[in-house]
């Protein structure tokens, strides 16, 4: 009873954060995956935590405060990266889901080792390790994909320093909470109401983007398809770089240059579309040529390979 207690912190915080994503960008089965590949981290971490800590190059209390925060950090860091350079990641928002994901898993993982070792049927003690452990370890990733979006996105700043200097408060609040400078019910409570605010804040100012991008974007589409269909398109600016550069391309070519750009123009208007209707929960229509579309474009990036 004490485990599915502490347990399931866990799972409410997800689908709190599920529920504040009001576009519901992210694919349900892949958020399993990163859950899943959260706990599989969570596993590696002990190896290697535990090899070093055999190393006695430092003192148990520098290795739980210092060493171990920055070893689990830095794994848990590395697969969110990995899901950042498959694009997975293009809002504030899908940063934090993934990043809390990521450290659930950990922390679920971590609360398991710690039933199936440590007897102890103290209730409050599970009840603050369940609550603190879930809010300490996907705070620490999510505040890293947050930071990691708002760095390359709105601060443009280079990827590569962006990464760098994401995952540092990763490893400030990390170590502050195995310190336990203050009471553990304390510490958890402090960096759940930092969460809780900075998270309310980030989802209301990426949707606010959102729509801006939406707005911004979609009249403008909407246009140039609006002049492929009444046979103007050279009218539009990328016609007209296109006519300017016909010459130095065969004629099938640029033929499927052109038809690349109108079937992804179809296919961003459909998503921006999706994601108004998605927020305000009305029902969505599914083009039945989305998949034939898809593959139109492979076909075409690879006939025309670099062109």
């Amino acid at each position: 009873m004490n485990a599915v207690i502490s347990l399931l912190p866990i799972i409410f915080f997800i689908i709190i954060l599920i529920y504040l994503d009001s576009f519901k960008l992210i694919n349900y089965k892949r958020m399993i995956a990163v859950f899943i590949a959260g706990i599989v981290i969570s596993i590696l971490a002990y190896y290697i935590n535990d090899y070093f800590y055999s190393l006695e190059l430092f003192s148990k209390n520098n290795y739980f405060t210092f060493a171990f925060p920055v070893i689990e950090e830095i794994l848990k860091y590395l697969l969110l990266i990995f899901i950042f350079k498959k694009n997975y990641i293009g809002f504030m928002t899908d940063g934090a889901i993934y990043g809390f994901l990521i450290g659930s898993g950990f922390a679920f993982s971590e609360n398991i080792y710690y039933y199936l070792n440590i007897e102890d049927t103290n209730l409050m003690l599970n009840i603050i390790r369940g609550f603190g452990t879930a809010i300490m370890h996907g705070c620490t990733v999510s505040f890293a994909g947050i930071l990691l979006v708002f760095l390359t996105d709105m601060y443009k700043m280079k990827k590569t320093i962006s990464i760098l200097l994401a995952i540092i408060p990763s490893f400030v609040i990390h170590s502050f909470y195995n310190a336990f400078l203050l009471p553990p019910i304390v510490q958890s409570v402090i960096i759940l109401m930092i969460f809780a605010i900075i998270t309310d804040y980030i989802f209301k100012l990426s949707e606010k983007r959102i729509l801006n991008w939406i707005n911004s974007e979609l009249d403008e589409e909407i246009q140039i398809i609006h002049l492929f269909e009444q046979g103007k398109f050279s009218e539009s600016n990328i016609g007209k770089y296109l006519s300017k550069i016909y010459e130095k391309f065969d004629t099938l070519v640029l033929y499927d240059m052109i038809n690349l750009i109108k079937i992804n123009l179809e296919l961003s208007m459909q998503l921006k579309v999706r994601m108004m209707l998605t927020m305000n929960e009305l029902p969505i229509i599914d083009d039945d040529d989305l998949n034939f579309k898809l593959t139109e474009i492979k076909r075409i990036e690879k006939f025309i390979g670099k062109s």
